[in-house]
């Protein structure tokens, strides 16, 4: 078994601090065990700062790869596509960004409203499925899922569910570790989880509420966004009236559809689309295509441990 110090005089490493292993082995009981007294019972934020410095370690990343999807998994998550409607899920993030939510259709591309009326049982799909979580939780997805909300709240989506013994907090450290992985894994990969921020107001913020939300929809949206909405909603024939129903929508999302506790913000959630080597395509972030994170999940197993 090699030291942790003769590990670092042998790499000519000048930084302790962000070397995490102190010894090596090859019994994955050991390995297993080592992997858990890294990730076991940090909170979220700590969790993935610590899953970053793994990565800047090549025995850590080694870790994370068998620990997620690899040889030293020892719980696999059940996987299905579905259709979820929207009313049923909640996010797992803290913030939802109200102009993420209901820009896009209102001032880019209204033709979007279309897509969210669909006949049939309203499959929703916009670029590809939802990651959801006990068919209760939204993973990955959230503004897409908030925009479809908020313009059509009985919609149906298409979503990539997964189930299993776990809390929603642990399947975004389980998901945030199979992106872990396949990073380790790619050596195209930055070193870095992918992450992104809320650039507009919060919707779960107190003074986001109904009237600032009118106002918003009344200045910047297009003047073909009544006439598309009348198609599905009779009363629906001015931008007074369209306001009224989308800001609605959103306050019904705010009431009731609230984060689950302990949700971390936009910044440290899992970005399945940017895991894999084909971070760029829209299509890596669905299971079974190649370089998704989620295959991590799908088709091998994680420790449990390690998300506790």
């Amino acid at each position: 078994m090699k030291k942790f110090n003769e590990y670092v005089n042998e790499q000519n490493l000048t930084s302790l601090s962000m070397q995490l292993f102190e010894s090596e082995t090859q019994d994955n009981n050991d390995r297993k065990a080592q992997l858990e007294k890294y990730l076991k019972g940090k909170k979220y934020p700590d969790y993935i700062k610590t899953l970053n410095d793994m990565l800047d370690d090549p025995k850590a990343a080694q870790l994370l790869e068998d620990g997620f999807g690899g040889e030293l998994g020892d719980t696999k998550l059940k996987f299905e596509v579905t259709k979820i409607p929207v009313r049923n899920l909640r996010p797992t993030q803290s913030e939802i960004d109200v102009k993420k939510s209901i820009d896009f259709p209102l001032t880019i591309d209204p033709k979007n409203i279309d897509n969210y009326y669909k006949t049939g049982e309203n499959d929703v799909i916009i670029k590809f499925p939802l990651i959801t979580f006990r068919k209760n939780y939204v993973i990955d997805g959230h503004h897409r899922w908030s925009q479809v909300f908020a313009f059509n709240p009985d919609a149906k989506m298409v979503c990539c569910n997964y189930d299993g013994d776990i809390s929603p907090i642990q399947m975004l450290k389980a998901t945030q570790g199979a992106i872990a992985a396949v990073k380790a894994d790619d050596n195209k990969n930055d070193g870095k989880i992918p992450s992104e921020k809320v650039e507009g107001q919060n919707l779960f913020d107190d003074k986001w509420d109904k009237k600032a939300i009118i106002e918003y929809i009344k200045k910047t949206a297009k003047p073909e966004v009544p006439k598309i909405f009348s198609k599905y909603h009779a009363n629906l024939t001015d931008i007074d009236a369209v306001a009224e129903f989308v800001a609605e929508n959103l306050m019904d999302l705010k009431s009731n559809n609230y984060p689950e506790q302990g949700a971390p913000n936009r910044g440290d959630m899992p970005q399945t689309d940017q895991g894999g080597s084909d971070k760029d395509d829209a299509k890596s972030s669905l299971p079974g295509s190649e370089g998704s994170a989620l295959n991590k999940l799908k088709d091998g197993e994680f420790v449990k441990g390690a998300v506790k």
